[in-house]
């Protein structure tokens, strides 16, 4: 089972992916983050979140298209700072009235 807003190992495979993609067709990256982390437990470790994380947190720091983020939930920790949060100094970075934990 899986919930929303938590960052899985096959998602951030896709997104490693996708990012890649983008790089390579000069697509800029837009991020809507409303995430809570990455996935624990043991069952997440075995499955490769840490190795698959690690990736996509690479994609994302050596990406050379424009970044925007919006922020329309709620980001928290490690899955802000993987899906381009102000560390990366995106382009664009939007939070409206939401809640963010540093």
């Amino acid at each position: 089972m899986q919930f929303g807003g938590v960052i899985y190992s096959d998602s951030a495979d896709k997104a490693t992916r996708f990012i890649a993609n983008c790089n390579q067709k000069k697509i800029p990256l837009l991020f809507l983050q409303d995430v809570t982390g990455f996935m624990v437990g043991s069952k997440s470790e075995h499955g490769g979140i840490i190795k698959d994380g690690a990736k996509l947190v690479n994609a994302v720091a050596n990406s050379v298209v424009p970044k925007f983020t919006v922020v329309i939930g709620n980001s928290y920790g490690a899955g802000n700072y993987a899906m381009c949060g102000k560390a990366y100094d995106p382009r664009l970075s939007y939070r409206g009235t939401v809640e963010i934990s540093r």
